[in-house]
């Protein structure tokens, strides 16, 4: 019976709460956007979308999502400031 070589650890990235909300906070300046405006567009509250700017908060992979999309931005962008603009437009132009 051969050995296997023990499998080594998958290094996954930080994910700072701070970061995030400072990407989502950008991304909505982008387009000219306040807080209630993302919130809307994303069917959040304007509260939840502050409690994620300030960094209280990471989104959960719901909210991620409907931001990611209204944002037109990639989840990987979101959350790791990788990978380029999302292709929303094929999604539907981003719009919730």
């Amino acid at each position: 019976m051969k050995r296997r070589s023990p499998k080594r650890p998958v290094k996954l990235p930080k994910i700072s709460a701070r970061d995030v909300g400072r990407r989502i906070a950008a991304a909505q300046k982008r387009f000219g956007w306040q807080q209630v405006d993302l919130a809307a567009r994303a069917g959040l509250s304007s509260r939840t979308i502050s409690a994620f700017e300030l960094g209280n908060r990471l989104p959960c992979r719901d909210s991620l999502v409907r931001i990611s999309v209204a944002l037109r931005r990639s989840m990987m962008f979101l959350l790791l400031g990788r990978g380029a603009r999302a292709k929303a437009s094929a999604r539907g132009g981003g719009r919730v």
